[in-house]
């Protein structure tokens, strides 16, 4: 994702809502009785769950993917 230098995004927000996509996904898994969901609707919520854990992962492992504008933990905690 490019975010235009003109714009100014916390990277705490990215990482507070890659947290709640996850676990608003989970939940959803989680609650079978209440929201039975097809099988291909519940391959795309297991997608995406683990597209968000992936973020989080890469994010909290400082991964270093070569852009400019990764969010990495090292630089939202620095020392």
């Amino acid at each position: 994702m490019t975010i235009p230098s003109s714009v100014s995004i916390n990277p705490w927000d990215i990482v507070e809502y890659e947290a709640k996509m996850l676990s608003s996904l989970i939940k959803v898994l989680d609650d079978h009785a209440a929201n039975p969901l097809d099988n291909i609707v519940a391959n795309a919520a297991v997608e995406s769950a683990c597209l968000h854990m992936r973020i989080l992962i890469d994010i909290f492992l400082s991964k270093v993917s070569g852009k400019d504008d990764d969010i990495r933990l090292d630089k939202l905690i620095p020392g």
